[in-house]
């Protein structure tokens, strides 16, 4: 259960909290019908603005080739993320810039765990949480980091100080 709540906690976001605040609003500051109604349209809007613009991109098809080369050899950090995840969209601006960043140090490969070609492995690295990102060097797993984002630097951080 906490799997399914964890992978679609955006579109769980998108009505339940503009329902909460609506009722909070007519129960504490206004009893009007069309003043709720319209706080409950504009925070469903932008939370549906926010689900479309910061969605994690799925990955090209030559990343899908390349999987198969996480457990031969470089420094690989693969990301596993589900694109209705609020912790995924919140790190995608993270991801992004640690993608720039070390670039040339380590190799980013974004996995959708809704993709079934990636089944097994979602099953072999046990990731019950999204996003998590784990840390390979030259095919052996090294770290692991569970959690929404906040900048490029914390991952940076937990991947390099061992």
């Amino acid at each position: 259960m906490f799997t399914w709540i964890n992978h679609n906690s955006l579109y769980i976001l998108i009505f339940i909290f503009p329902f909460v605040i609506s009722t909070f609003t007519y129960f504490y500051i206004s009893k009007n019908r069309l003043f709720i109604f319209l706080i409950f349209i504009s925070l469903t809007a932008f939370f549906i603005l926010v689900r479309l613009i910061f969605a994690p991109q799925e990955p090209s098809q030559q990343e899908k080739i390349e999987l198969s080369s996480i457990e031969q050899n470089g420094k690989i950090v693969v990301q596993f993320f589900s694109p209705n995840c609020l912790g995924c969209v919140l790190s995608e601006r993270a991801i992004n810039n640690f993608k720039k960043t070390y670039s040339e140090e380590f190799k980013v490969i974004q996995i959708n765990i809704a993709d079934n070609d990636y089944s097994d492995m979602v099953k072999k690295y046990n990731v019950s949480v999204v996003p998590t990102f784990i840390y390979f060097n030259d095919g052996i797993v090294v770290e692991s980091y569970k959690g929404t984002l906040r900048s490029s630097e914390d991952l940076y951080k937990k991947f390099t100080i061992q």
